[in-house]
């Protein structure tokens, strides 16, 4: 029979035991035989719960890399409760958890990143995880966030650093990606850094038949289209300078002339950006000699002793399946121009190309004499 069977010891008693037991260091023989003389006891949920919350807190309290490694050992092919889980995960929720707050290192970051990297969480787990951040449940919500973040976070998803570099997504995601982006305004600073990125992209003439298909028919609105002209007028086309413009800068560059170049100018029927525009009102226009249908005999560009005849009203500059633009027509649409810049208080001048290759001093003296 086990000695003192039965027997319960006092409050005082145990007080003064735990007292004398605080701090001494059990020897490997005696922690061996408290280990075995608790082989099979099962152990009350109270007083499992006793034994953590006096080990909870503990300052200076660390388990041994070894009494961890048993833990772990312990605990493979356990199967956790669907309850259970969902109770730890809310003991950890918020200000509960120990992290809480704080900044940790570097170092411990990028470990925990490793840690996680290759690790597939399953369908269910990613939803819940995108439905708990989403808006005011999200921890930045509503937080202005610094340039510097911005910054980092651009650099991170750029390239092939984003997670979706080189896949490609289905039908189904790509319209609900768009239908999220519906109706979105983005800042004026934003657009025009997407519009930088997409310099140089060439469209699939697939994508560019689906786009077009898909606006077909689409009535626009007069408020909608007001838009799209003001759109239009703050872009640049052609976005480089022609040889012959480069060349008029120059010439007024080196007679000190200040000048404004593609400046917009809405004519009620278009809008039209003139190739110089000096203060107040002198608007310059070089006109290349076949483009513009120079109707003058006149020097090739490329060959300078060549001359060109000059171009009949009935000749055809340009043709699609939609229009035919003759010589004639060229001629009309551009005195239309000239006309209704005049009428808004403007001083024209237009130069052809091969006169103001030939003949630069004289294009400059028209030009000053506007100017006086």
């Amino acid at each position: 029979m086990p000695f003192k069977k039965g027997y319960k010891q006092s409050k005082e008693h145990k007080r003064k035991l735990k007292l004398a037991l605080t701090g001494r260091k059990l020897s490997e023989n005696q922690k061996k035989m408290i280990g075995d003389s608790l082989k099979g006891r099962v152990v009350s949920a109270k007083t499992r719960r006793k034994i953590g919350n006096a080990n909870r807190g503990k300052k200076g309290y660390k388990q041994s890399k070894e009494h961890k490694k048993a833990i772990s050992e312990a605990n493979k092919g356990h199967v956790v409760l669907e309850v259970t889980r969902r109770k730890q995960s809310l003991s950890k929720i918020g200000k509960k958890n120990p992290n809480y707050g704080k900044k940790l290192p570097e170092k411990t970051r990028r470990r925990m990143s490793e840690a996680r990297k290759g690790i597939k969480l399953p369908e269910k787990t990613r939803r819940r995880m995108s439905e708990a951040r989403k808006g005011e449940k999200n921890p930045m919500y509503g937080k202005p966030r610094s340039a510097k973040f911005k910054m980092e976070h651009s650099q991170r998803m750029s390239g092939e650093k984003h997670p979706l570099y080189g896949t490609h997504l289905s039908e189904k995601t790509r319209r609900k990606l768009s239908l999220a982006n519906l109706g979105k305004k983005l800042p004026e600073k934003t657009r025009r850094r997407m519009s930088e990125g997409q310099k140089g992209h060439v469209v699939l003439e697939k994508t560019r038949r689906k786009i077009s298909s898909k606006n077909k028919g689409r009535i626009m609105s007069e408020e909608f289209r007001q838009q799209k002209r003001k759109d239009r007028a703050k872009q640049r086309l052609p976005r480089k300078d022609s040889k012959p413009e480069k060349f008029l800068q120059k010439l007024c560059k080196e007679a000190e002339i200040e000048f404004q170049t593609q400046k917009d100018f809405n004519l009620g029927f278009q809008n039209h950006q003139v190739d110089l525009f000096i203060e107040p009102n002198i608007c310059i226009e070089v006109d290349g000699d076949y483009p513009h249908a120079n109707p003058q005999p006149h020097l090739l560009p490329s060959k300078s002793s060549k001359i060109q005849l000059g171009h009949k009203p009935d000749e055809i500059m340009y043709s699609s399946s939609k229009i035919i633009k003759t010589a004639k027509w060229t001629w009309e649409h551009d005195a239309k121009i000239t006309q209704v810049l005049e009428q808004q208080g403007n001083v024209v001048l237009r130069f052809w190309q091969s006169e103001l290759e030939t003949e630069p001093e004289k294009c400059l003296q028209k030009i000053l004499k506007a100017i006086k």
